[in-house]
């Protein structure tokens, strides 16, 4: 037998639960210094915001902003790979 799903405060709890259980693993498992460059964990607070800030005029701009943050984390990190490769290849 299925369980219905949970209502709207109901899923929220359980939302908001999840989110802080792995910002909790990340804030464990990963050097304090590290942590403005961890994406698990800025992901996990984008998950948090959104959960708290439902229908907000806001949001938009924060998926901006946490999209454009985990490009450039990505970018510093892939672009001396790159780089480096291209270099010895070439």
């Amino acid at each position: 037998m299925e369980s219905p799903p949970p209502s709207g405060t109901r899923r929220k709890i359980v939302e908001l639960v999840g989110a802080a259980l792995i910002l909790l693993w990340r804030v464990l498992a990963v050097p304090f210094v590290q942590l403005r460059t961890d994406w698990l964990a800025i992901v996990a607070v984008f998950w948090v915001v959104t959960v708290l800030t439902e229908r907000s005029k806001v949001r938009p701009w924060l998926t901006v902003g946490t999209m454009a943050i985990l490009l450039a984390i990505y970018l510093t990190g892939q672009l001396p790979a790159a780089a480096a490769f291209l270099k010895a290849t070439l």
